[in-house]
């Protein structure tokens, strides 16, 4: 008995030991440990000057401060900062991290590599057509991304022998006569980098008899080589992997190039909208004429022939295309930031003076900031919060002290709340402000640094939800996020970092946009719209004319209202903004009065057009006169 009864004190002391000792450890990790591991990320890593890069901090963030040396010769003290690379070069990146006096820093070299026009003019634009099997995330379209960096750079096809077709961005056929590969992603699989490829074109479909062989290539480096050829027309663009092949076979960037003309574009000229709305709804119309010395226009110029390049803005390259007028050449491009633009065109190289001053290629375009108005939220339902801190707080207007906190959970999970809007309608939100330090509490580390916004029109089950918005939080601060206008009834903000503990948040605000977000789905036509829009008119319209369509912005569906004085051939036709047709509405003779057409939102072939705007032309030919009139169209899904 006095065995066991010592045996039983040994036990005890030995698990006192254990768990004083691993507190104490514990303790010591929490406040004393100067132990730091620093992982980031960036991407895109390569492109064409102005290259916007945004850079990840995977890093430990517990009580810490961060350097950022991007090698440009600017620096950042934000937790994931964006930076802007405007001279062309490669660059070696540096994060340095401070905590308690200790300081731990990582450089990785040549990460980012910044081109300039002289030497990838003729770049081309891909996306992928159909591929082989690849490891999850490291899929086929990371070759086209612009990124080369770790899994997130890189391809990774296996079980079979890898193979992906690529097109164009516009689909066209074109000559190309250089390719570009990139297998070294920092990764430490070197037996995985493809090392054996072959390349075949086709100028028709994607059928294994379309595509002719025109590269068989033996690598010699694992960094960027090239290689050239004679130009041949390709539609699509097929790469074979020949080795490694009983396993993974790993690719960081495939480049494709077009043959670069000599141009002469000495009577070429730019305009631009000079006046929009920074709503990410109106665009700033962008023109081209193209001419040469002798005032002939240069035509059936490719999109990839042009760089659109604005002050503050992440646009390097843009789609043009060419205008019924020979010669002249249409983009547009929209912001979410107010203030002066200045706006540039590159054709192939070349600066396009802007019209109006001979001696200067920048367009000022001024965006304004466009009205906002603030949708009081309320409360619906969310995971478990730390007693009198609950979601209610994150939407009371209160950001002072704890009550006006949110103390979310639970631990090691993600901790969502969801709210609607007081009034119970449904709103067409365009921006948020967020913040996270009311002040009082002591911990720092507590406060939500990484979160993400989901939106439903319907319900709140987790399958009627989508994601608009994610950002990381740096600092407790307000800080104010614009975005693409989406419809929203219910808002469901997820909070996943710092997940050991409650996460702190204090105040979440969401704005609708002034002009539109008054309407809602379920808008009713006022007395007023009923009589002018669904009258028969008992008098014969005076003039040719289209009416502004109804709702706008729409979902699923608008109504388009015209006016014939005399019988005539109607076109109605649905354009975006790159000016492809999507739809023809109408095409026939019609008689004298009022007319209405609808459309639901599809193109010619019956799918679902994309959100944004759209621009319907109306062109009427009658007996006496001829009429056309084009209307601008928002469509939100």
């Amino acid at each position: 008995m006095k065995k066991l009864e010592a045996a039983g004190r040994l036990l005890l002391g030995l698990l006192l030991v254990y768990f004083s000792t691993g507190f104490s450890a514990d303790e010591n990790q929490a406040t004393m440990d100067a132990d730091i591991t620093i992982n980031f990320n960036a991407a895109p890593t390569v492109g064409l000057a102005p290259l916007f890069v945004q850079f990840s901090n995977n890093s430990d963030n517990r009580e810490t401060t961060y350097f950022w040396n991007f090698g440009d010769g600017k620096t950042s003290t934000k937790r994931n900062p964006v930076n802007r690379y405007d001279v062309p070069g490669v660059y070696h990146v540096t994060l340095k991290i401070y905590r308690r006096g200790e300081m731990v820093e990582k450089t990785i070299e040549k990460l980012i590599t910044v081109y300039d026009d002289s030497s990838h003019n003729g770049f081309c634009r891909l996306k992928v057509v159909e591929c082989s099997h690849t490891y999850p995330k490291e899929t086929w379209q990371n070759s086209i991304d612009g990124d080369t960096y770790l899994e997130d750079g890189t391809t990774t096809a296996g079980l079979d022998q890898g193979w992906c077709i690529y097109t164009f961005e516009n689909e066209k056929p074109r000559f190309i006569n250089k390719i570009r590969m990139l297998t070294d992603t920092k990764t430490k699989w070197l037996c995985h980098r493809v090392t054996k490829f072959k390349i075949y074109v086709s100028s028709k479909k994607t059928y294994p008899t379309d595509f002719v062989e025109i590269l068989d290539v033996q690598r010699k480096v694992h960094d960027w080589e090239t290689y050239q050829f004679e130009p041949v027309a390709a539609k699509y663009i097929k790469l074979v992997i020949e080795e490694p092949f009983e396993q993974w076979a790993q690719i960081g960037e495939f480049e494709v190039y077009e043959p670069v003309p000599e141009l002469n574009l000495s009577r070429s000229t730019l305009t631009a909208s000079n006046f929009c709305l920074a709503d990410s709804l109106d665009s700033c119309r962008v023109m081209i004429n193209l001419a040469d010395s002798s005032g002939e226009p240069v035509t059936g110029l490719n999109s990839s022939a042009f760089r659109l390049i604005v002050s503050g803005e992440k646009y390097s390259t843009s789609n043009f295309i060419e205008t019924e007028i020979p010669g002249t050449y249409f983009t547009s491009f929209k912001s979410f930031y107010p203030g002066e633009k200045e706006v540039s065109v590159k054709v192939y190289g070349h600066d396009i003076k802007y019209s109006s001053l001979r001696d200067s290629s920048l367009a000022i375009v001024r965006f304004e900031e466009p009205i906002s108005e603030f949708a009081p939220l309320e409360f619906v339902s969310g995971t478990i919060c730390y007693q009198g801190m609950g979601w209610d707080n994150l939407v009371d207007g209160d950001i002072e002290g704890n009550d006006g906190a949110t103390f979310a959970g639970p631990r090691f999970e993600p901790a969502w709340g969801i709210f609607k809007f007081q009034d119970d309608k449904i709103k067409l939100i365009n921006r948020l402000r967020f913040m996270t330090n009311t002040g009082e509490h002591p911990y720092t580390r507590d406060l939500a640094t990484w979160y993400k916004i989901y939106v439903s029109t319907a319900g709140t089950g987790d399958n009627e939800f989508y994601r608009v918005h994610e950002a990381y939080k740096d600092g407790g601060d307000w800080e104010e996020f614009k975005f693409i206008p989406f419809y929203a009834k219910y808002i469901k903000i997820v909070l996943f970092q710092p997940s050991a503990n409650y996460r702190v948040a204090g105040e979440l605000e969401v704005y609708i946009n002034g002009e539109y977000g008054a309407q809602t789905l379920s808008a009713e036509f006022n007395e007023l719209e009923k009589d002018v829009l669904n009258s028969n008119w008992e008098t014969i319209p005076e003039t040719f004319d289209m009416l502004q369509n109804y709702p706008n912005p729409f979902n699923p569906e608008t109504q388009i209202t015209y006016t014939l004085p005399e019988p005539a051939k109607i076109r109605i036709q649905i354009f975006n903004l790159l000016g492809q047709r999507v739809q023809l509405l109408m095409d026939a003779e019609q008689s004298i009065g009022v007319h209405k057409i609808y459309w639901n939102g599809k193109d010619h072939k019956n799918n679902d057009v994309v959100s944004g705007t759209y621009w319907c032309r109306f062109e009427a030919t009658g007996k006496n006169s001829t009429f056309s009139k084009l209307i601008k169209m928002v469509l939100v899904r």
